[in-house]
């Protein structure tokens, strides 16, 4: 019987920063899972769970993956630190009551991240005996994946944990001859054949994507408390140094104004509910673990500002008494956002990235008018909004979904038949009904009942 070993290497660099909790709360919440000799990791698990969990969505065979009756053909190592220099950062979050707007009592927690711009590791073995199923549609599956980026650990779809191709090798070694069999034993001093460049991925996503550069119309500040006496109140989220919009923030923001144009567009209620908790997911508050929970598919990046393009300026404001119209007595406190110091204010600022998994039409209207409302300062983001922080304007994006690209200017979308085809987007979701809802089967695959009681928490 002839035994085929494939081994995967690579070197894959955290582009954003990443949140992988070891269990422990001794620091935050959540503190980040650290090696014996001190240095964070990803653990094998945490990989290869997310990496079936993206082969399972694209209707792989997965056997090779194990199952009660059979040992898994698959082994994966901890991805390691390469290098010894790293940064763990501490971050806080709120729980927002999404029917109110307001925060939720209690609902303050914090975690630590770890900072971009460090590699990890990886390597993979693959077994392949006589009669198993063919290898390479799943190897270049697993490469296609690992080189369009793949993020893990927690809040990857608020753009936390994701990683990317610097090398990627793979190898293949046939146990029944002779010099492939020495070579595996001696591997990675002797490499087997080298099939990289042979595996080929016929892509089949159907996910919808935009990306959008834009200006900052004044000044915005996403708070953050230092602990240092001596600094202001509250000053802008950095990361590595550089101005930072969390995935947190913008996805918050991007939910609630989801949920408005939905019922502004008149849509029913239950209806509504639906789509919000297919898109942006939902998990109960309750401990009850029948009750079902929902993974999001529609993802954001942690968004870096241009840090050239910005300064931070420190402000002191007062509290006023709306009753007598005096300053409330100890009511000072300062605080340090950033301010767009461009003279040319068409001039870029950030890159806002969003993506929906698996898209329907009328995801692809709602993210449209999303990015209508970002774009024509509608939607501001970040804290202190009824100050006029937080307002951007669109500058110019590109859309991409099923092999069209579109692309849009501050003046005009490049053709009419372009326009066309997102006012037809748009159009699907005004005919959203409780006759008309694709939301409901995917709901129902997670234990969704349209009776239930659950439905309009939306605690996510």
């Amino acid at each position: 019987m002839s035994v085929i070993k494939y081994l995967l290497k690579a070197n894959l660099e955290l582009t954003t920063p990443l949140c992988i909790g070891s269990g422990e709360s001794e620091d935050t919440n959540s503190d980040i899972i650290i090696d014996s000799e001190g240095k964070p990791y990803i653990p094998a698990s945490s990989f290869s769970g997310k990496l079936y969990s993206e082969l399972d969505n694209v209707a792989m065979n997965l056997s090779i993956w194990g199952s009660k009756l059979n040992q898994s053909r698959v082994r994966c190592s901890d991805l390691t630190l390469i290098g010894t220099n790293f940064s763990i950062s501490h971050r806080e979050g709120i729980k927002i009551v999404h029917q109110s707007g307001l925060v939720d009592d209690g609902g303050l927690f914090d975690y630590q991240i770890l900072e971009p711009g460090i590699s990890f590791e990886l390597q993979m073995e693959f077994d392949k005996v006589e009669k198993d199923l063919d290898m390479k549609p799943i190897l270049s599956n697993i490469q296609y994946l690992l080189l369009s980026g793949m993020s893990v650990g927690a809040h990857t779809s608020k753009g936390l944990g994701l990683l990317r191709v610097n090398t990627l090798t793979i190898h293949q070694y046939n146990l029944s001859e002779k010099n492939h069999s020495i070579a595996w034993l001696l591997s990675p001093k002797l490499p087997g054949l080298d099939i990289t460049s042979q595996l080929i991925h016929h892509s089949t996503n159907t996910n919808f994507k935009i990306c959008a550069d834009f200006s900052l119309v004044n000044s915005l500040i996403v708070r953050t408390y230092p602990h240092d006496s001596s600094a202001p109140d509250n000053v802008q989220l950095m990361s590595n140094g550089n101005p930072i919009i969390p995935g947190s923030s913008l996805k918050g923001v991007l939910r609630a104004r989801a949920r408005k144009i939905l019922n502004t567009l008149s849509i029913n209620p239950i209806v509504v509910e639906n789509c919000i908790n297919d898109l942006f997911g939902y998990v109960s508050d309750k401990k009850d673990v029948s009750i079902y929970a929902i993974p999001s598919r529609f993802i954001v990046r942690e968004e870096v500002l241009d840090a050239d393009s910005v300064s931070m300026e420190q402000q002191t404001r007062i509290k006023i008494d709306q009753f007598t119209g005096g300053t409330i007595k100890g009511a000072l406190l300062e605080t340090m956002p950033i301010f767009n110091k461009l003279e040319n204010k068409t001039q870029k600022n950030l890159t806002i990235q969003l993506e929906i998994k698996d898209a329907h039409e009328e995801d692809a209207g709602l993210a449209l008018l999303l990015l209508k409302d970002l774009w024509t300062r509608m939607l501001p983001i970040g804290g202190e909004k009824s100050i006029g922080r937080g307002v951007l304007q669109g500058l110019k994006a590109e859309i991409n979904w099923k092999g069209k690209t579109i692309a849009i200017d501050s003046n005009s979308i490049e053709n009419s038949c372009d326009m066309e085809f997102l006012n037809e987007k748009v159009i699907s979701l005004q005919k959203l009904s409780t006759d008309n809802n694709p939301y409901l089967p995917r709901l129902q695959t997670y234990g969704y009942k349209e009776d239930s009681d659950v439905r309009t928490e939306n605690k996510n």
